[in-house]
């Protein structure tokens, strides 16, 4: 999905240049009843922003991908072999704001039109704009606690091996007597060294670089885009 976003964008950018060259070439022979300068006004939230938009996006979740890809060949993350609520949302929310950008192109392709219509156009289109953004936005706010709820579980089983491995050791523990209380000081201090403690540390966030402050045994998720950050990824 990153790259066919970042292809549109690429797309629609490139349509915002063509239109700003015809309009330049085209002025000589328009006349004020055409509204020119209203309609090189409405392709800019035709084809600049949406593509700008998209390009940006593309960017970002080409980036999140790797970085989940990463995340799941180490299981910190589960593997996607089911849909989830979340793809629906991010499916609708997609077809809203492909809907939004296919009625602006059939506005503009029959300027000029009444302004009392074109207003109606843009709040309609700011409403939906909105609804879009927050449907993908939700989305990936379910994803991020799908996995911080995964890697807790993982932590949890993380800690209930290692205490079932302290008690094995502890049933084994058979000290000789007659050892030289030197030795039984030395190794009592490597077993304190290496049973010590990892204390929390900062972060970078996989999906925008934020700094999280994240425990060892305990995942946290980023304040900002909500992306799941794990204490290995340092």
């Amino acid at each position: 999905m990153g790259g066919l976003l970042r292809t549109v964008g690429r797309v629609l950018l490139f349509l915002q240049f063509a239109f700003i060259i015809g309009f330049f070439v085209s002025l000589s022979r328009v006349t004020p009843a055409d509204d020119p300068v209203g309609k090189l006004g409405f392709s800019i939230f035709v084809f600049g922003i949406p593509g700008l938009m998209s390009f940006i996006g593309g960017k970002y979740l080409k980036k999140r991908k790797e970085t989940r890809k990463r995340m799941r060949e180490q299981n910190l993350i589960p593997a996607r072999d089911s849909l989830r609520v979340s793809d629906l949302l991010r499916f609708i929310g997609y077809i809203i704001l492909f809907g939004i950008e296919w009625k602006f192109l059939t506005v503009l392709a029959e300027w000029p039109v009444p302004k009392s219509q074109l207003t109606t156009v843009y709040g309609v289109g700011l409403f939906f704009f909105v609804l879009g953004i927050f449907m993908l936005w939700r989305a990936s706010r379910i994803d991020a606690k799908a996995d911080a709820l995964y890697m807790q579980q993982q932590a949890e089983n993380m800690n209930l091996s290692d205490e079932d491995i302290e008690d094995d050791e502890e049933e084994n523990e058979d000290w000789d007597d007659d050892e030289p209380q030197q030795a039984r000081g030395l190794a009592a201090a490597e077993s304190a060294a290496a049973s010590a403690p990892l204390l929390p540390k900062m972060v970078s966030c996989p999906g925008c670089g934020a700094q999280t402050k994240v425990s060892p045994r305990s995942p946290a998720s980023c304040d900002y885009c909500g992306s799941a950050v794990a204490y290995d990824q340092a």
